[in-house]
């Protein structure tokens, strides 16, 4: 990797938040040797640039707050960009369950003309948000009530 490749992943970084597996991926479509890569990624860690942990602080704060999705659907995010559940877990425990809550009640209030009619697709939809069952049930049968 020359200088300038280097550099053109901290400014890459330097953008937003990025994972680990964000950056050996980009590597990778660069066709970057594995050892090289690696190398890379130590290197921005190091300076800064790259923290897994911050990456999943982040990820946990907007998906949930500006997605408006549920545990579960973050977990399963950052499962996918291979983030160790050890990161993971802490993230979500720092997740107010009350406004959790009060997300899931909302959602189900927006979609509450569908229902009863469309009960069984208003829960679908709550459920691939990433909420619990219990709780979309008791979110759907209260927005029902309404």
């Amino acid at each position: 990797m020359t200088p300038s490749d280097l550099e053109n992943l901290r400014s890459w970084c330097a953008l937003r938040e990025r994972c680990t597996d964000d950056v050996l991926q980009r590597l990778r479509r660069q066709q970057v040797d594995e050892a090289e890569a690696e190398q890379a990624v130590e290197r921005l860690q190091n300076e800064g640039f790259l923290d897994d942990r911050r990456y999943v602080e982040a990820y946990v704060e907007g998906h949930a707050v500006g997605r408006r999705w549920g545990p579960a659907r973050i977990r399963a995010g950052l499962r996918a960009k291979r983030i160790p559940d050890a990161l993971i877990a802490p993230a979500l425990a720092r997740l107010d369950p009350a406004e959790a809550r009060e997300t899931l009640h909302a959602l189900a209030r927006r979609r509450a003309d569908e229902l009863p009619a469309g009960r069984e697709r208003v829960i679908r939809w709550l459920l691939r948000r990433g909420f619990p069952l219990d709780d979309v049930l008791a979110a759907v049968d209260a927005a029902a009530q309404r």
